[in-house]
């Protein structure tokens, strides 16, 4: 949906405008005014004919000229009567201030439901309600109760969205007193009907934003906002604050990885395959718009892609701390340029990266030693440390740094001034000039190391596409009776007691999408084994032996005098509807892993892999990745585990098969979009040998 209309109407009529000042209906009204908008304004007020020196309407329908937008700000009972005078007047924009809906109690959850099926039968854009409003500073319209002045200020090119109006509040504040205008603002409230997808589609066609900021609680739809967000990262850079990450999943899961998935897992693996960078908080958030928002007339893109730390400080302590943070952040520090050679510093200083000027620099050698870094080709971004001492010149150094910005103008000086009391002055100056205000130097490099990250991995970001396997559905479920059901595919598999998938049509499955598997068959008879079919492997398998290895039901035999000792226990243990026992070769053991995938409600499937075996939920060293991986994200996601080092052959000088294991990865990602009511699936374990990989057990939930 495309509502850029939405953001740009050109009569609007307030519902719920007042005379008493202290009235959000008045408030909203003046700010609307006074931020100079140029369209129609109608406010609408059953007892005033004139509010703020504008004619008022008693009711939206006494309104003869058209109106695109309606915003309402009245007492929550009569919200409905206006979104159907809405409908009635063909007015499809409406922002609803009001609070008290599904927020509050079950009432307002009602009154809300109905907001929506008036919504969804006359094509009405309601954003809200319970929300702040609008601001659009290009079409000077604020439709908010915030203090935020559209008049003055050097235009941001950031538009921010935010489910949370306190901190939306916060946001407007602090561009406020950078002395900038956040070009869009879009407070989403309790999204009924307007989402941020909506925004998200919108805002890749705006020209006039550069960055896009979204605080969000909850996503409204995974897959969508997937598809959105990726084609709109590709663009422009967009900062994500996700609250409400550890929430655990509701969902009981009966696979070890739907065991160790949440929506934490999934949301986490969502974001990541975005392109959005992440802000696990409002300091992180605040930081990267604070050095975003410093690059006046600047390209991010030549500043940040390939981005190397170097540093100019009058101090060694900061100087230390600050390779430490790079380190910490995988933020490379650059060499020295060779040769290179500073005119006009003492002979005690080393001409190395960092630059320590010594605690006696005047501003004089900071505009040396930074001039001389920005004249060479490779070095773009610098940050100038500057600590309070008896000798340094706080004011000039800051001057220093905002000419050099001025004149080098593809490259970008970062100045962290540590202190309080005596650097008042030189903040307002570098606000002023629109310079960043860092306090510590993690502020800084914690952001430089998000943005050129992000440049970095650009052409590597592929569009996520929708459709993975909604519409085409293998599998067809028919009840058959309470208790059992039957699945309808071409390899016409049973679903045991609704829960899991029978054993061999697992393996079967597995063989469907090339998944390399042991040779299993079903046990019925001693007769059927010959001495060349020891040692082997027994197990019981069906629905009551889902965790077969806690119950006993896996055995390593040698020879057929054991097997006989030990049949009569197996055969017990698989007593039961749908229960028997399977053999298999037994495999020398190579290294245990896990692939699998669990069925996430709102972001599709999530498939991991991990280190395997009994013990996998104690060591949690997995990876967790959407449905549309293929081979070189597979592999990205196998290095970042621990054992990764293990694999590449760590203390045995053994190297096992990677690729066979990223294969089979994408294979399972493959078969879970195929699939759709599979709920959740692992192989543990996947044995990983050197030449190839095998695997031994299965377990499928539906």
């Amino acid at each position: 949906m495309d509502i850029r209309a939405f953001c740009e109407p050109k009569s609007i009529a307030v519902v719920g405008a007042s005379s008493n000042r202290k009235k959000l209906g008045w408030q909203i009204l003046s700010n609307l005014k006074k931020g100079g908008y140029s369209g129609k304004i109608y406010p609408v007020n059953l007892k005033s004919d004139r509010i703020l020196g504008l004619k008022a309407y008693p009711s939206l329908l006494d309104i003869d000229n058209s109106v695109d937008l309606a915003l309402i700000v009245i007492p929550k009972k009569k919200v409905i009567e206006e979104v159907r005078k809405c409908a009635e007047r063909k007015i499809k924009n409406i922002i609803i201030i009001s609070a008290g809906f599904k927020e509050s109690d079950k009432e307002g959850k009602r009154m809300e439901e109905k907001i929506i099926e008036l919504a969804k039968q006359n094509d009405l854009n309601i954003l809200g309600p319970n929300c702040l409003g609008l601001i659009n500073s290009r079409k000077k319209i604020n439709l908010t109760f915030s203090r935020f002045d559209l008049v003055g200020g050097r235009d941001s090119r950031i538009a921010c969205l935010s489910q949370s109006g306190a901190i939306g509040s916060s946001l407007l504040d602090w561009f406020s007193d950078k002395n900038l205008k956040l070009t869009k603002f879009i407070s989403l409230g309790n999204q009924a009907v307007l989402k941020e997808n909506d925004f998200f589609y919108s805002l890749r066609k705006d020209k006039n934003i550069d960055l896009v900021v979204a605080y969000l609680e909850e996503i409204s739809e995974g897959q969508e906002f997937l598809a959105n967000v990726t084609r709109l990262s590709k663009i422009k850079p967009v900062i994500i604050v996700k609250a409400g990450r550890s929430q655990a999943g509701s969902q009981a899961a009966l696979s070890h990885t739907g065991s160790l998935s949440g929506s934490r897992q999934a949301t986490e693996a969502a974001l990541e395959r975005s392109g959005a960078i992440v802000a696990k908080d409002l300091n992180e958030l605040f930081d990267l718009l604070e050095l975003w928002t410093g690059l006046v007339n600047k390209s991010a893109e030549k500043i940040f892609k390939g981005a190397k730390l170097y540093i100019v400080s009058n101090a060694g302590g900061p100087s230390v701390i600050s390779v430490d943070i790079a380190s910490d952040n995988n933020l490379e520090v650059g060499a020295w340029p060779k040769g290179l050679k500073v005119k006009g510093l003492p002979a005690t200083v080393h001409s190395r990266n960092p630059l320590d000027i010594l605690g006696d620099a005047s501003s004089e050698r900071y505009q040396k030693a930074l001039d001389a870094l920005l004249s060479k080709k490779d070095i773009d971004v610098i940050l100038a440390i500057l600590t309070p001492q008896t000798a340094t010149e706080i004011n000039k150094t800051a001057e220093v740094i905002i000419k050099l910005n001025k004149k080098h103008k593809d490259k970008f000086i970062v100045p962290v001034f540590i202190g309080e009391a005596s650097l008042k002055k030189a903040r307002r100056k570098f606000i002023k000039s629109y310079l960043p205000i860092m306090y510590f130097p993690h502020q800084a490099i914690f952001a430089l190391a998000k943005f050129s990250q992000y440049f970095d991995s650009l052409h590597d970001l592929r569009p996520y596409n929708l459709g993975n396997g909604r519409d085409s559905k293998m599998m067809v479920i028919e009840k058959v009776d309470e208790n059992y059901e039957v699945i309808k595919n071409n390899y016409q598999a049973k679903l045991v007691l609704g829960q899991s998938l029978d054993y061999l049509e697992s393996i079967k499955l597995l063989k469907k999408y090339q998944v390399p598997t042991i040779e299993t068959k079903k046990f019925v008879d001693v007769k059927q084994l010959k001495k060349k079919n020891f040692p082997l492997v027994l197990k019981a398998v069906g629905p009551q032996l889902l965790h077969k290895t806690d119950k006993k039901g896996v055995m390593i035999l040698i020879d057929a005098k054991q097997l006989k000792k030990h049949l009569p226990a197996m055969k017990r243990l698989a007593k039961g509807r749908d229960n028997y026992l399977v053999y298999q070769p037994y495999v020398e053991k190579h290294l245990e892993m896990i692939v699998g995938f669990r069925r996430d409600s709102n972001f599709g499937p999530l498939v991991m892999v991990g280190w395997g075996g009994i013990y996998i939920e104690a060591i949690e060293d997995v990876a967790w990745g959407l449905d549309d991986i293929d081979f070189d994200r597979a592999i990205q996601m196998i290095k970042s585990l621990k054992s990764y080092k293990v694999l590449t052959g760590l203390r045995t000088g053994k190297t096992y098969d990677i690729k066979g294991l990223a294969k089979t990865l994408v294979s399972i990602a493959k078969l879970a979009r195929e699939n759709v009511d599979i709920q959740e699936l692992d192989i543990n374990p996947l044995l990983v040998g050197e030449k190839k990989v095998i695997a031994v057990d299965i377990r499928i939930i539906i």
